[in-house]
């Protein structure tokens, strides 16, 4: 199927419809894929910041819950439940560890049904304070209303007054235990997808949000309380993956690393890639390498569209994030979607970061300057190039630059004593303003649209949701496309 905005838009209504009727006949395992493939469908295509029908549609399973047994809660106990539970993905790590050090007994409760290489190096975080944590997974074969039942219990019974909700955009089963639970338990969000939908609105006290931004548009579209949000930037996990290199002779180069995922650079008039032309036609010296994943054909077609025929290198994903930066002049923000933790990166490394800011996407200083204030963001191409073009040649100004901007940035010292703080006095503790006349920026839909029909990700995922045996009768052309796609990948992995 090839997807356009009107068919995503009526394949997000058949699903909340659908989830509806399965409800009504009682096939809540069922009922359930369906309310995630359209949480999974807002999240992926911005078709929302929430959705009243989906929260309403959860909060009917609620009911299928026993509420009746209440344990006693104590300051001393929380729980942090993990839709992650991956490596450096998300925040798993920056916030158990501030849990950690506030020493209170912790129940991790983890979706996955047993360890995976993920979720290892987390795994070992924990097993080193075993003496304060115990570890919970949730087995897949126990589905539909005993899950509930199961996720329900397991918070209660632990006797913990707080309880840590680290969620994907479409946690239905959390979701829709966590809108009734006892009101002695205080419910947490972390918000680490800020500019899209994500689901459970309706079972948040408090949003701990990692930027200005995600205020407003939890203020402004998703209707959550000024005083219930906490901004809590955060630090990024380093890797201590050794570097692999560039693919091309570094020597007397200047380094421009950039990064994310392709739909990041995408508008209709390629500002990034213009941004790219510039800094390579500025200086013979410089090579811009990006670290990232999407349709790696339809980037490099809009490259020679570009005029960008060399020292442009796509490096694909990459694990050794650190020491790239490590190997580094420069890092240059993606447009117009800016690239959140790889700023937080570069600020952490002292990198200098070149960013354009246009009044519709998002400052960089928003992301990285949370304890001071340094000067980021250019307001036009020519700005930003000629502020590249001093710094090439000027090792020290070029050095004061970056420390200038890693001396703003919050490290984990600071992350934990201001995450203590927050929760105990329930107030955020770094200011934010909340724009009366704030505008979200356009995540140009239909350049995401186009990535997902080039790559069939979106197709390969809800197979996952929903299963081949449903799609195939409901969509059967995304389901044979799903599998088309996947057997084309695991033929690239067995050719290489």
């Amino acid at each position: 199927m090839f997807l356009t905005e009107s068919k995503i838009k009526k394949l997000y209504s058949e699903y909340k419809k659908k989830g509806t009727e399965l409800y009504q006949k009682n096939k809540l395992p069922l009922s359930l894929r369906y309310w995630q493939a359209a949480a999974y469908t807002a999240y992926t295509f911005y078709l929302e910041d929430t959705d009243a029908e989906i929260e309403e549609g959860l909060h009917r399973f609620s009911e299928q819950i026993d509420t009746k047994h209440v344990a006693d809660c104590s300051s001393d106990r929380c729980v942090f439940y993990d839709a992650h539970s991956n490596d450096k993905g998300a925040l798993t790590q920056q916030y158990i560890r501030a849990i950690f050090e506030a020493g209170w007994k912790m129940l991790y409760i983890t979706e996955k049904p047993k360890p995976d290489s993920k979720f290892l190096p987390i795994l070992k975080e924990l097993e080193q304070h075993s003496d304060r944590v115990t570890i919970q997974y949730l087995p897949s074969q126990i589905i539909g209303k005993e899950r509930l039942q199961l996720i329900y219990d397991s918070v209660v019974n632990w006797g913990g007054d707080k309880l840590f909700m680290h969620l994907y955009p479409w946690s239905v089963y959390a979701v829709a235990t966590f809108q009734v639970l006892p009101s002695s338990i205080t419910r947490y969000h972390i918000n680490h997808t800020d500019h899209t939908f994500w689901a459970g609105v309706s079972c948040v006290d408090y949003n701990f949000e990692f930027r200005e931004y995600g205020c407003n548009v939890s203020f402004h579209h998703r209707g959550i309380d000024a005083s219930k949000l906490l901004l809590m930037p955060f630090y990024p996990i380093e890797s201590d993956d050794a570097f692999i290199g560039f693919p091309f002779d570094t020597e007397g180069k200047i380094i421009v690393f950039s990064g994310g995922g392709y739909y990041k650079t995408f508008d209709e008039h390629d500002t990034y890639l213009h941004i790219c032309k510039n800094l390579i036609d500025a200086d013979p010296r410089v090579n811009i390498v990006y670290a990232g994943l999407g349709d790696k054909i339809d980037f490099q077609n809009r490259l020679l569209k570009n005029g960008i025929t060399e020292r442009f290198h796509l490096l694909g994903f990459r694990k050794d994030l650190s020491a790239i930066y490590e190997h580094s002049d420069f890092y240059l923000n993606t447009y117009p979607i800016n690239g959140g933790l790889m700023c937080s990166f570069a600020a952490m490394h002292a990198v200098p970061i070149l960013a354009y800011y246009s009044g519709e996407n998002v400052r960089a200083e928003s992301i990285v300057c949370q304890i001071g204030n340094v000067e980021i963001s250019s307001s036009s191409i020519g700005e930003l190039t000629d502020k590249a073009k001093s710094l090439f040649d000027d090792e020290d100004k070029r050095r004061a630059y970056g420390e200038s901007i890693r001396a703003c940035s919050i490290m984990h010292s600071q992350f934990n004593k201001f995450f203590r703080l927050s929760v105990a006095t329930g107030k955020t503790q770094f200011p934010f303003t909340i724009d009366k006349d704030f505008v979200k920026p356009d995540l140009n839909r239909p350049a995401k649209i186009n990535m997902i029909n080039s790559g069939k990700a979106y197709q390969k995922n809800l197979v996952r949701i929903l299963g081949y045996s449903e799609l195939i009768f409901t969509h059967p052309t995304i389901a044979v496309e799903a599998v088309i796609w996947r057997g084309r990948t695991l033929l690239k992995k067995m050719t290489k």
